[in-house]
């Protein structure tokens, strides 16, 4: 004959302590990506101001991070939303380019000749499109002068690529090695007390 006992556990149902011990984990687990994902972004920002690639900086501004939680998984993304951002990023292979020695290698499209035209119009003293005159101050560049800059720059681009200048993968490396250290920080503090 089997009785049935009830049973009584003295500091709660194991169960539901359990499930709150998670829910804590959970939750510092978030913060803590939150965390490394925020670092990550200034560092990014901070690496495209070091190498002087910020012209207007909207690639600068685009740089941002999300963090997604599921039932037992957070996830953070740092992302460049520029239109141009990947090319900052990866480079721009050119016609040019060797497939055997170069991964990204392949007809590249001919870049947005409008887009360097702004650019040149922008930075015409500085680049001195239309030269120098005998003081040394830039001349002003009349819009042909520009659009035949803009057109030389581009069929370089579009020969050659350009060259790299990676943030977000860097900015990664340089944050990774604080993760275990933030992440365990951040579960002590939302667990702290507790006992699963």
């Amino acid at each position: 004959m089997i009785t049935k006992n009830p049973v009584s556990f003295p500091d709660g149902d194991p169960r539901k302590r359990m499930e709150a011990y998670l829910r804590r984990v959970l939750d510092g687990a978030t913060v803590a990506v939150s965390v490394v994902s925020a670092k990550t972004e200034r560092q990014a920002k901070n690496i495209l101001t070091d190498l002087d690639a910020v012209d207007r900086g909207l690639t600068r501004a685009s740089v941002d991070h999300q963090v997604f939680v599921q039932a037992t998984k957070v996830t953070g993304y740092v992302f460049d939303g520029a239109a141009h951002g990947k090319y900052v990023e990866l480079g721009r292979a050119g016609v040019e380019s060797d497939p055997t020695t170069d991964p990204r290698a392949g007809k590249a499209a001919w870049p947005p000749v409008q887009a360097i035209m702004e650019w040149a119009a922008r930075n015409a003293r500085k680049i001195a499109i239309a030269g120098r005159t005998p003081s040394g101050r830039a001349r002003r560049a009349a819009d042909a002068a520009i659009r035949s800059f803009a057109f030389l720059v581009g069929r370089k681009i579009y020969r050659h690529g350009i060259k790299p200048r990676p943030h977000l993968q860097p900015a990664q490396d340089l944050v990774a090695p604080e993760m275990p250290r933030i992440m365990a920080d951040a579960i002590k503090a939302r667990t702290q007390g507790l006992s699963a």
